[in-house]
């Protein structure tokens, strides 16, 4: 189950997980246990940040007096984004934006380091795949190295759902439990993803050109864009990806290894 928040009376919301990060749940991934510990020091930290994060202001990470993982933080304005499609480019920048203060944060090194969620133990195309080799190449590209990067202070699981709006503007950015130290790439890249879904390929070139303007020069590498759609597997009997979506994302993968060069049959 997904973590579950309840107004309370003035104000903060009351964050209890059973079990699951609403975050991982959101994504289509499963199986990965909550740690409050791990939100707890996330929200710590950005408490220095000038984006809009909730705060912390009582835990029971032990489940001692909830009865499950408890995080009582402050409640934040806003509702899920919903911009009409003249709004879209204004709304791209202001998710760009929003990295920048998080990616800058201090102390970043005492977060938990950023690891794939697929080691790739199983290589494995999806059950409705239609492009088998387009995966299989994808697998190939994602078992190198890793590009070289500086690691920062990374949200790990940066989407659309996980923002909030008012009136066309942001207003705060939520669900911290995947917070990690890692690549900025990989908050790029899981933006990528979900906007390629939500809006095509399109959206999701402007973002990393929202991204590189606002941040005043960024070079992207499509390694990160394969490893955010391998991440989502490999697949189970409780968790298949969407069918419906499995063009988006070989389509995205196949734009992403023509950009480095690799095979795509």
């Amino acid at each position: 189950m997904p973590a579950s928040r309840v107004p309370a009376i003035g104000g903060p919301t009351l964050s209890v997980s059973p079990g699951f990060s609403a975050g991982m749940m959101a994504s289509g991934r499963g199986g990965a246990e909550f740690s409050p510990e791990r939100e707890i020091a996330a929200l710590a930290l950005l408490a220095g940040c000038e984006l809009p994060t909730p705060s912390l202001v009582a835990a029971d990470p032990g489940g001692a007096y909830a009865d499950a993982p408890a995080l009582l933080i402050t409640r934040l304005i806003g509702h899920p984004p919903r911009p009409a499609p003249e709004d879209l480019p204004e709304y791209l920048i202001q998710l760009a934006a929003a990295l920048l203060s998080v990616h800058a944060l201090n102390g970043a090194s005492t977060m938990p380091p950023y690891n794939p969620y697929n080691r790739l133990g199983v290589r494995l195309p999806p059950k409705h795949a239609l492009r088998p080799e387009v995966w299989e190449s994808a697998f190939d590209v994602a078992a190198r190295p890793a590009p070289e990067a500086p690691s920062r202070f990374i949200h790990r699981d940066y989407h659309p759902d996980n923002t909030l709006w008012s009136y066309g503007r942001l207003t705060g950015v939520v669900d911290w439990s995947d917070a990690s130290y890692g690549p900025v790439a990989v908050d790029i890249a899981q933006m990528r993803l979900s906007l390629v879904l939500r809006y095509g390929q399109a959206a999701a070139d402007r973002f990393l050109a929202a991204f590189d303007q606002v941040s005043g020069g960024y070079r992207h590498d499509p390694f990160w864009d394969i490893r955010a759609v391998l991440d989502l597997l490999p697949e189970d009997s409780h968790r298949v990806l969407d069918e419906a979506q499995i063009p988006l994302f070989e389509e995205h993968l196949a734009t992403q290894l023509a950009e480095l060069g690799a095979p795509t049959p």
